[in-house]
């Protein structure tokens, strides 16, 4: 045994091909029966969302569509719902940006005052439009092309400017959706802004840290505290669940059950989880079993 391994720590000297590997996996990664992924819609809320089949996901106001179009869809992948309200379907849909927008005009908005005026639409009429567009019997382009052509002010404006204009518009009439992955990423920075509380306000680069420092590799033994409601443990897991990595998590608790309410949210194999995960309250430690 060399001097790394009598202080506990792990080197991983294949951890570049190992990173590889899952970089590969999540870029191939699709949607399966019965998967929980994370959906964002174009407000930016985020919510969980277990993919049932033959069962209607509901999005609110962005409208609803049937779990079994999402099966075998890749995540990363960003959709918008058409059709009727009785008969959704999806459509693959690329997102608009203004990050590279020019202006080759000479308008610089000098003569754009920020209120309704410009708009020949009032309330209502935008109102009756949105809910067409729900129901079905309006495109979301018809729409934005509509309050587009009756905004007054719109040519006045730089072509930076329109874009902008157009993004906003398009979060707030377009029935879209992005599927994300729950990496560990995703899952702790949506615990972080949602319910912060629930991980102990611990922060994605924080948790970074704790892993590098701890130098979790597939071949970890790890003996951990976590009080996070599992999300360290799973992300720990997340490394080391490889069948030939030949690591293991030994996990200690208070109370007589741990509370790993996180681990629902990683797609965890069950019995691969049994395998390389042992619970173990604080109070039996050093006690005969």
């Amino acid at each position: 045994m060399d001097e790394d391994q009598q202080s506990g720590i792990v080197t991983c000297e294949n951890g570049h091909e190992q990173q590889k590997q899952q970089q590969h996996a999540t870029a191939a990664a699709v949607v399966g029966p019965n998967y929980l992924v994370l959906i964002r819609m174009p407000s930016g809320n985020e919510k969980f969302v277990t993919i049932e089949p033959g069962t209607t996901i509901s999005l609110g106001k962005f409208g609803s569509f049937k779990s079994d179009h999402l099966i075998g869809k890749p995540l990363g992948s960003s959709f918008e719902i058409h059709g009727a309200a009785l008969s959704p379907y999806l459509v693959p849909f690329t997102p608009a940006t203004f990050d590279d927008a020019t202006d080759e005009t000479t308008n610089n908005n000098q003569y754009i005052f920020n209120d309704n005026h410009a708009q020949k639409l009032d309330s209502d009429q935008i109102e009756a439009m949105k809910q067409a567009g729900l129901s079905g019997s309006v495109t979301t382009e018809e729409i934005i092309e509509s309050i587009k052509s009756n905004n007054e002010a719109f040519d006045k404006k730089t072509e930076y400017s329109k874009s902008k204009y157009l993004k906003r518009k398009e979060n707030k009439f377009r029935k879209m959706f992005t599927v994300l992955e729950p990496t560990t990423f995703n899952i702790t920075e949506h615990m972080f802004k949602k319910n912060p509380e629930r991980i102990r306000y611990l922060r994605i680069d924080t948790l970074s840290q704790i892993l590098t420092l701890a130098n979790v590799c597939q071949s970890s033994k790890v003996l951990m505290i976590d009080e996070t409601q599992g999300l360290i443990l799973s992300s720990v897991l997340r490394i080391i669940q490889s069948p030939s990595g030949g690591g293991v998590v030994y996990a200690l608790h208070d109370g007589q059950d741990p509370v790993l309410n996180m681990t629902k949210f990683f797609n965890f194999d069950h019995t691969v989880f049994g395998q390389l995960v042992t619970t173990l309250s604080i109070k039996y430690v050093g006690k005969p079993l």
